[in-house]
């Protein structure tokens, strides 16, 4: 009986919450509480739990902040103060739970990985945009933010690893800011141009071919480029899933009512928790001593070629 009950308290937290009360109370907190944590009781702050908790029920909900403040006691204005230091304080920590693993083991592995998807050699990262809805920010700056679709967004590109986990993320562009130059724009673009990280990038055919970079043939004529296709779309079609995901976990991203620079900070914070989701749902060690890179799932790199060359090169090599 004892056990039923546990898991129905685990269960009714993480619907709630989406994370158990373990990972909130032991983890979570920790890493943000000195964000938090006040040097006085100067204006009765909120505790940190508390903050946490109303922030979590917020992500995972979307409802109106007047709603959380009626169930919790508080005003608008304190659920607002509440959200916005709580995101700002996950936000802060982006560059330590989103980035490309560090060894070339882990890279490697991330490689293999991909190639036993759909057969894709040498995939290292996916690479894609998202609009996340906003409020209209008003004034002259409205206009910029409105994408294609015709609302108020942000243009979010984000890089994505095995098991989902984002590797980039880019909130820097309002929604009327085409893909392209959100990359051309990017650390991203550097990091493979440097080759500091192993593996090409797969994108879809919004961005222009590199030799680190590959999109699917539009009007695929060969055999070679229908089999090069069958393999990129599946393969790629895993961060458009990621991101159906990352907006069911946390329904507040389906549209933000808040002012952009709290947008932003949310749209980090959720990234950030998500990654930490992936990693408590998923924990493996990719450091293995036995490990050894299928010769199949490797490719050496021709930057002496042009983009559009090396992915007919890509495809004859690979997929004739």
């Amino acid at each position: 009986m004892t056990s039923v009950n546990s898991i129905n308290e685990w269960m009714n937290c993480y619907m709630r919450y989406r994370f158990s009360k373990g990972v909130v109370r032991y983890y979570l907190l920790p890493l943000i509480r000195d964000h938090l944590d006040r040097p006085n009781n100067r204006g009765l702050p909120i505790a940190p739990l508390l903050q946490l908790t109303i922030v979590l029920r917020y992500y995972a909900t979307g409802s109106f902040q007047k709603v959380h403040g009626d169930l919790r006691g508080f005003s608008q204005s304190s659920i607002c103060l509440c959200i916005q230091r709580v995101s700002i304080a996950f936000a802060s920590l982006l560059n330590q739970f989103v980035k490309f693993p560090e060894s070339l083991q882990e890279q490697l592995h991330n490689v293999q990985e991909f190639h036993r998807i759909a057969g894709s050699p040498g995939v290292g990262t996916l690479l894609d945009g998202v609009l996340i809805a906003i409020a209209s920010p008003g004034r002259k700056i409205a206009e910029i933010f409105r994408c294609r679709k015709g609302y108020f967004a942000i243009n979010v590109m984000a890089a994505v690893g095995l098991r989902g986990k984002v590797m980039y993320f880019d909130v820097r562009h309002p929604g009327s800011t085409h893909d392209q130059t959100c990359f051309d724009r990017s650390g991203l673009k550097m990091i493979f141009e440097q080759d500091r990280v192993r593996g090409i990038i797969l994108a879809d055919d919004g961005y222009a071919n590199e030799p680190y970079l590959l999109t699917p043939y539009v009007d695929p004529g060969t055999v070679p480029q229908r089999r090069y296709n069958a393999a990129h779309i599946p393969t790629r079609g895993l961060i458009e899933r990621n991101f159906g995901r990352w907006k069911r976990k946390f329904p507040c991203l389906k549209r933000l009512l808040t002012k952009v620079n709290n947008s932003i900070a949310i749209i980090c914070a959720t990234a950030v928790l998500w990654n930490i989701y992936i990693d408590w749902k998923f924990p493996y060690d990719v450091a293995l001593p036995n490990f050894r890179l299928d010769p199949r799932a490797h490719v050496e790199r021709r930057d002496d070629l042009s983009g559009l060359d090396y992915r007919d090169l890509y495809t004859l090599s690979f997929f004739s």
